[in-house]
């Protein structure tokens, strides 16, 4: 071998090994700035409330981007054959496949979820025994404000193959239970309960007996919340108007635990006395409006920008440009 044949060797050489290098360089780089351009676009998303659960999706783009790169890097190396780049190509499916079984499933449990749409956003729900607001139906999940005012995540797959219960679509049917003695005519109780639930606002109500118990009568007034964003401060509404409802008129309402755990003589009444009407509170919040801000405010803002849209619509029929 000459020296200009072993010098041509290692031109050779040191060529390739550079081209090899400026190909994993490029790709690395051209990874990088993809990575930091995906990420910057989904930021400017979800400033602008277009996109949520922002970090698991990030999550997901970045891996993505890493495998797609490896992949790119080994098939352009030399010594690397077809069929190691093939193994590895079938153990990342394989892993991302297992990985994301449950994530296509709830993909595609939001998709159905969309086309269906047994609930939308701001309605009142029970999703698998979760009760509480809508906040944001997304491809993967449902998020749900609870009365304690938590963010829960409910995936879409457990929505999909689960009970949904949608309250807003036809009403809250309010059930409040109240003991009363048994010498008291149910007839009498019955027209104080019904003239309770019409001062709450409650539409069609009415009162089922149903217990009659060792010491008292058991009744269940009934009736129908349109509003059922105000289900708490309604129930709470109704108990405070059966309370002042028997109290005027002088009206025991009984519990068994008098009996078993305290001795009162027979010709004592044990009521609260006659509060009158209560003071207006002026400027304090409703519990709901405690319960669901975070959702309140949300879908809020999601119909401001429908409604603006609708407009500026409208008016480019009207004025075309």
């Amino acid at each position: 071998m000459t020296m200009v044949s072993i010098f041509n060797s290692l031109i050779e050489n040191l060529t390739l090994h550079w081209i090899n290098v400026f190909y994993i360089a490029s790709i690395i780089i051209f990874s990088t700035i993809l990575t930091i351009f995906l990420n910057i676009f989904y930021k400017n998303l979800k400033q602008k409330g277009k996109i949520q659960n922002f970090p698991v999706k990030k999550i997901w783009l970045n891996l993505g981007v890493a495998a797609a790169a490896i992949v790119l890097i080994l098939t352009g190396l030399p010594g690397i054959s077809n069929n190691i780049v093939r193994l590895i190509g079938v153990v990342i499916g394989a892993i991302v496949a297992f990985s994301s079984s449950t994530l296509i499933a709830n993909f595609m449990s939001g998709i159905l979820l969309k086309i269906i749409e047994p609930y939308k956003e701001g309605d009142m729900v029970k999703l698998k025994n979760i009760f509480g607001k809508v906040y944001h139906i997304g491809l993967l999940h449902t998020e749900v404000q609870t009365p304690f005012r938590e963010i829960v995540n409910v995936p879409n797959l457990v929505t999909i193959s689960d009970i949904i219960t949608n309250y807003t679509k036809g009403g809250y049917l309010i059930n409040v239970d109240v003991s009363i003695g048994y010498d008291i005519s149910h007839n009498k109780v019955e027209d104080m309960l019904l003239h309770a639930m019409k001062l709450t606002g409650l539409s069609e109500p009415f009162v089922l007996v149903t217990d009659l118990g060792s010491y008292a009568v058991k009744y269940r007034a009934k009736g129908i919340i349109r509003d059922v964003t105000k289900i708490i401060s309604t129930e709470s509404r109704l108990r405070k108007k059966i309370l002042d409802e028997f109290s005027i008129n002088d009206i025991e309402i009984l519990s068994p635990f008098y009996v078993n755990m305290k001795n009162v003589p027979y010709n004592k009444c044990i009521m609260a006395q006659n509060p009158g009407k209560a003071p207006a509170k002026i400027g304090e919040k409703k519990p709901e409006e405690v319960m669901y801000e975070r959702a309140d405010k949300e879908v809020t803002k999601k119909n401001k920008k429908r409604a603006e849209k609708n407009i500026s619509h409208a008016f480019k029929k009207i004025i075309p440009e």
